[in-house]
């Protein structure tokens, strides 16, 4: 819709001065440098004052005054030495965006992938999975607006490291059967019994060893806990699926990984990536045994100054989930000859899953884009590390620039994610921490009130997809020494917080913590926690 206003008006423009003026000109439109001076800005005065020989502020202000109403704008104004900055009804705007009014591009050829959400189907899904799809939804409708054929993918990592810990969490830690399973998801909110399952079994010591045993058997496809891992992954992503609904996001495919490695999709890619010389077997070093790809393949993406190679295949002949994903996205774009999923439609929705088995043809092709799009949060790596929040980790970076990351690294020999999962006001003055030392001799402690932060964040150990600790941290700074000088009846009462490099604020008031700081000082703290 806007581009048709934008058209609408240069059309004008372009035909008054032909017809005032005698000019030819394309009436060519401009963003304003603020937003406050409106949606569009017209320099066309410019171009036509060498020719009339006028100062471009009057060719502007006679344009203004001549060129009557235009439909979907507000006011034409003179701004500047002679631009005509426009403004748009945008009342009127947004009822025909909501009434999809306006008229609707040609439809544009060929198809756009869009693949947003990606929940790992072991629990249920949280606001920051909601945050990812809705941004995803969102671009989708934008470009189903702009006429273009757009196909939504929801990949489901049914064989990850997080389903296969729920799934030994029935099996080995819950000792129950599948058919105990199927029974508890007709009595339990399963979605939720899954979550507390996880966060249980991922303490537990004999964890790596049952993880190993599923995800063998889940590759392989071999026993019980095959069949278990596929119920459990189905149940759950029936609940995203409902509760994505709620809010209007839908979806057209459901890849599963399960069937991108039994149905061999990797196998195909492998061959490519060989014969293009895409990667390479390495022969000594860290990652003697594996097929890798050189750091150059990725370095531009990443913006890493690093020698590193990224594993494809490792010395055991298993494959990354990097390899698992190159895979599937070549088939997106058509470009693994002979090979496609075999699909199911979803009970009661208008979307499709892939399947392994043999199935009737769906009415409709699937994959074979000319352009693909994956919504991920933004990452920012440093030597090794994925943080999510790329503010607080400047804020770290900025306060302490001695951190030796690559040290951390090869100290803890994987890369980290920290995911901050909540980050919220923490009053400090409720039963936990209703007293306080006043730290001066003599004074016993007193009520206060002093409000910092909290935060709620788990550390994952990407390389084995360990969750490294889930940590809940109640944010004020350690070395800060703070003083309340408490006098009967007063409210507030006065305030000093001080540091070793002084006193940093006073007050009589009560104190708030900056929550940004709190965080800051988390993250800044862990980092040193796995240096020692």
């Amino acid at each position: 819709m806007f581009h048709s206003i934008e058209k609408q008006i240069s059309e004008l423009v372009a035909a008054y001065v032909r017809s005032r003026y005698g000019a030819e000109t394309t009436a060519p439109l401009e963003q304003p440098k603020q937003p406050s001076f409106g949606e569009l800005a017209i320099p066309v005065a410019f171009h036509l004052a060498r020719q009339l020989k006028q100062a471009p502020k009057a060719i502007a202000a006679q344009i203004v005054a001549e060129l009557g109403t235009i439909e979907g704008v507000s006011a034409l104004e003179v701004a500047g030495n002679g631009y005509i900055n426009v403004r748009f009804d945008r009342a009127a705007y947004g009822l025909a965006v909501l009434q999809h009014s306006g008229q609707r591009p040609a439809q544009i050829s060929g198809k756009i992938i869009v693949e947003h959400t990606n929940i790992n189907p072991n629990k249920a899904a949280h606001i920051g999975h909601l945050r990812n799809a809705v941004l995803g939804d969102t671009f989708v409708r934008m470009l189903r607006a702009r006429s273009h054929t757009v196909e939504v993918q929801n990949y489901i990592d049914n064989t990850g490291v997080q389903v296969a810990d729920v799934v030994a969490g029935f099996h080995y830690l819950r000792k129950m059967s599948y058919d105990e399973v199927v029974e508890l998801m007709r009595t339990e909110r399963f979605d939720y019994y899954c979550w507390d399952l996880y966060a249980e079994v991922s303490s537990h010591p004999e964890l790596k060893e049952w993880r190993q045993h599923t995800l063998h058997a889940i590759e392989h496809r071999e026993g019980e806990l095959v069949h278990l891992a596929s119920k459990i992954s189905e149940a759950i992503v029936g609940y995203h699926l409902n509760t994505m609904a709620r809010l209007g996001v839908t979806y057209d495919l459901l890849p599963r990984e399960s069937d991108v490695v039994w149905l061999k999709f990797w196998e195909t890619a492998f061959e490519q990536l060989k014969e293009r010389q895409a990667i390479y077997f390495e022969t000594e070093g860290k990652n003697k045994g594996c097929w890798v790809m050189p750091a150059s393949a990725f370095k531009e993406q990443t913006g890493e100054d690093t020698e590193d190679s990224k594993v494809i295949v490792r010395s055991n002949n298993t494959v990354t989930y990097v390899g698992k994903d190159i895979a599937y996205q070549l088939w997106k774009f058509g470009l693994l000859p002979g090979k496609d999923f075999y699909y199911l439609r979803w009970p009661d929705m208008d979307v499709y899953i892939t399947t392994a088995e043999p199935q009737p043809p769906p009415p409709h092709e699937f994959g074979h884009a000319t352009s693909v799009y994956n919504v991920i949060e933004k990452e920012l790596l440093k030597a090794g590390f994925t943080v999510r929040d790329r503010a607080l980790l400047t804020e770290v970076l900025r306060n302490n620039p001695k951190i030796d990351y690559r040290a951390i690294k090869e100290k803890i020999d994987t890369q980290l994610i920290l995911e901050i999962v909540s980050l919220s006001p923490w009053d400090y003055s409720n039963a936990e921490f209703k007293r306080v030392d006043t730290g001066a001799p003599g004074q016993a402690s007193v009520p206060f009130k002093l409000v910092g932060s909290r935060v709620m964040a788990k550390l994952i150990m990407v390389e084995t997809g360990e969750i490294g600790g889930i940590i809940t941290y109640y944010a004020w700074p350690k070395d800060w020494e703070c003083y309340f000088v408490f006098q009967e009846g007063s409210d507030p009462f006065y305030v000093r917080v001080a540091s070793k490099a002084g006193v940093v604020d006073e007050r009589y008031s009560w104190y708030e913590a900056p929550a940004e700081l709190g965080a800051a000082w988390f993250i800044k703290g862990m980092l040193k926690e796995l240096k020692k």
